[in-house]
């Protein structure tokens, strides 16, 4: 999840940003979609991979050590900003609110697959 400021960036530029951050964040390793949402008062991008990898097969390990660095990769994305010359990335998420969300995500998945 990535999201910016009210007016802070174009849907264009958003979803570039993200791209950028996807890219930053997982490489080429995975098939990646960065879907740009604009139904809410901020601009925001989620991210969707295939956990398997399409170049050499290996399954993608969302372990505490991986959250940490996407987490540090994520704040660190920030420097982006300098390169858009914009504010820059806000509302990454804390481990409790990232522990909500996939907590959610679950029920929601479990209810649609019933």
């Amino acid at each position: 999840y990535q999201s910016f400021k009210p007016d802070e960036v174009t849907p264009e530029q958003c979803h570039e940003i993200g791209l950028k951050l996807a890219r930053d964040m997982w490489g080429d390793k995975y098939q990646i979609i960065v879907a740009t949402h604009l139904d809410k008062g901020h601009l925001h991008n989620h991210f969707c991979f295939n956990s398997v990898s399409y170049l050499d097969g290996s399954k993608y390990n969302y372990s505490k050590s991986e959250q940490k660095r996407l987490r540090k990769d994520g704040k660190r994305t920030q420097d982006i900003d300098i390169y858009y010359s914009y504010v820059g990335i806000v509302d990454i998420p804390t481990d409790e609110e990232m522990r909500k969300m996939e907590r959610e995500y679950g029920k929601r998945t479990k209810r649609q697959t019933a």
